[in-house]
């Protein structure tokens, strides 16, 4: 599959029973049409085939404006189950993140200025994608063993790959 692949979430209609499960959710709450003008992406280990028990739903948005982005995301969603919405400060950029539950999903909607395919989830995801191609399902085992152990994602994928450094920074050059 290739990156732009990614961008259509219909590939998961075909894919695992957690796939075809997270298709259905967000198809149903119609939330990627819901935030189309914030282009709004899938990312994390659900689409890639690396999820554990309660691995969520990350939903990458793109804001022009932060408090409008906010609002409508409140007006869309305040009244799913646990919902919360916060404001932090991740790579010097406001960044406002909203979690819910559906259908037995955590659903995490994540939003900055930066454009939705440069912000580092997606861009994590789309690298670890591939490097899941190149190592194959051994690679992918250890992952998710370790994840199962208690690691994140990148942490995992630094440490099967014995790669040196912040691990999230490692994970992006990657060979």
């Amino acid at each position: 599959m290739l990156e732009e692949d990614f961008r259509n979430i219909d590939f998961l209609k075909s894919g695992s029973p957690t796939q075809r499960a997270a298709w259905d959710c967000l198809e149903s709450l119609n939330i990627l049409t819901q935030l189309k003008e914030f282009d709004p992406l899938l990312a994390g280990t659900i689409p890639i085939g690396l999820n554990i028990e309660g691995s969520d739903l990350d939903v990458l948005c793109c804001f022009k404006q932060a408090d409008y982005f906010r609002s409508v995301v409140e007006e869309l969603f305040s009244d799913k189950k646990g919902f919360t919405i916060k404001e932090k400060t991740l790579n010097q950029q406001r960044s406002i993140i909203a979690s819910f539950f559906a259908q037995g999903f955590k659903i995490e909607l994540f939003g900055q200025k930066t454009p939705t395919e440069e912000q580092l989830a997606w861009r994590h995801m789309i690298k670890e994608w591939e490097l899941l191609n190149k190592y194959g399902d051994k690679l992918k085992s250890q992952v998710i063993a370790l994840k199962r152990d208690g690691y994140a994602t990148e942490e995992a994928f630094a440490k099967a790959l014995n790669l040196k450094g912040d691990p999230y920074e490692a994970v992006l050059t990657a060979k």
